[in-house]
């Protein structure tokens, strides 16, 4: 299953990333996403990465379970 990850830093960005995340899961509804962003992702169905916890390991770890 592909996953993907976007960064929104903004609320403008998160609002223009949710409906980029919409518009792709209507064309591969198979795709994931994780996100750094705000409430547009979410509400679009990426999981949210907290900050605290968004280090190079657990981005690492995030993707490599999806390629099993």
């Amino acid at each position: 299953m592909p996953s993907l990850c976007v960064v929104a830093g903004d609320p403008s960005g998160d609002a223009h990333a949710g409906h980029l995340v919409e518009a792709l899961r209507r064309r591969d509804p198979s795709l994931t996403f994780a996100a750094l962003g705000g409430e547009g992702l979410q509400r679009a169905g990426a999981e949210l990465i907290e900050i605290a916890r968004a280090g190079r390991a657990e981005l690492h770890s995030l993707f490599e379970q999806d390629r099993r």
